[in-house]
């Protein structure tokens, strides 16, 4: 995943990014969302598979969340502000967002981070909780993480019960 399959997926648009830390307060909304931050002009990073310029996903009150990232605890190391800090000084960062209510918010954000999670092995940069995973998300994880001959048999395995169970209904 990185910030093509974000523009897509929310209906956003190339203009959507702002460069970080210097964006216009006055634009950025007091309500609910989602909002992400990537590498500058979508520099991908190297993850532990693939590539991503997603630094950090997140969902609250846009406004709120932005200057909560934007100020670094560099004492007692909590946040992510620091982190998103470190990021920015070594390759730039911006950020973008989209409106919705909390509760799709808190949804999005969730399954924007398992896509994360599954494409890359890993979460963004700056994320440090693990979202609410589905239980698709779980068995793909499962599956992901046993090598080849491994997920071969357990496939095998759950294509017998599945046309077991089918031929007995």
């Amino acid at each position: 995943m990185d910030s093509q399959a974000v523009e897509t997926r929310l209906g956003l648009d190339a203009g959507s990014w702002k460069q970080w830390p210097s964006i216009n307060w006055a634009m950025v909304p007091k309500s609910y969302g989602v909002y992400f931050f990537r590498t500058a002009k979508g520099l991908r990073i190297p993850r532990v598979k693939g590539a991503s310029d997603i630094v950090y996903v997140g969902s609250g009150i846009i406004r709120d969340r932005l200057k909560a990232h934007s100020r670094q605890d560099w004492k007692k190391w909590t946040g992510t502000g620091w982190v998103i800090c470190l990021i920015m000084r070594a390759k730039g960062v911006d950020v973008a967002w989209q409106q919705m209510p909390q509760e799709k918010a808190r949804h999005e954000e969730s399954n924007l981070l398992q896509d994360f999670l599954v494409d890359h092995f890993e979460l963004p940069a700056a994320n440090r909780r693990n979202p609410l995973f589905s239980t698709l998300t779980e068995a793909m994880l499962a599956l992901l993480s046993l090598d080849e001959k491994e997920r071969a048999q357990v496939t095998q395995n759950l294509r017998t019960r599945v046309e077991k169970n089918a031929t007995n209904h």
